[in-house]
């Protein structure tokens, strides 16, 4: 499904559930034995996709929080460190050796079930050799952070938007 055509009509934000299926990068580079070999599983995580037609959301987002925290107002927004958004859509292209990569950017409000799989069978979080947690976000000393993400097209499994239910494998064409 060309994932344009649920995205397209989006003028502000709007919340929606997704499933994602993602292949972990583990620490250790070739040596550790589990690397190339774990997939997680996360289902239902509730996103805002937005569409910055007016004004940043994430931005916004941001600078709310810290003034409902009593910090000063003084996040700047910088430049993408990668790829580059596709102008009102939720969408960001990448280029990769030559070939073009296509990501769903949204705001992370609440993780789903996670499950993660090693060799195609569940295994147990604690069990995975070289599992990274990633760094929180500094965003002008913010306590309760705006976590950006871009989940690559492909990862996605189902979309849940305005209660209707969309099953990948997920595409973007005609952009």
């Amino acid at each position: 499904m060309n994932l344009l055509k649920l995205v397209r009509h989006y003028t502000g934000s709007d919340i929606v559930s997704i499933d994602t299926m993602t292949p972990v990068v583990l620490l250790g580079g070739k040596k550790n034995p589990m690397q190339g070999r774990v997939t997680k599983f996360v289902q239902g995580s509730n996103v805002i996709l937005f569409s910055n037609h007016r004004v940043n959301s994430y931005f916004q987002m941001v600078q709310k929080r810290l003034g409902q925290e009593g910090k000063e107002q003084t996040f700047e927004l910088s430049e993408r460190r990668w790829g580059t958004r596709v102008a009102n859509y939720p969408i960001v292209k990448h280029i990769k050796d030559e070939i073009e990569q296509y990501y769903l950017e949204c705001i992370f409000i609440r993780s789903g079930k996670v499950t993660y799989y090693l060799d195609g069978n569940i295994i147990e979080k604690a069990d995975i050799e070289g599992l990274n947690e990633p760094n929180k976000p500094d965003q002008g000393g913010l306590e309760n952070t705006v976590i950006l993400r871009d989940y690559k097209i492909e990862n996605i499994v189902r979309i849940k938007v305005a209660g209707n239910d969309y099953e990948g494998p997920f595409y973007v064409e005609n952009l």
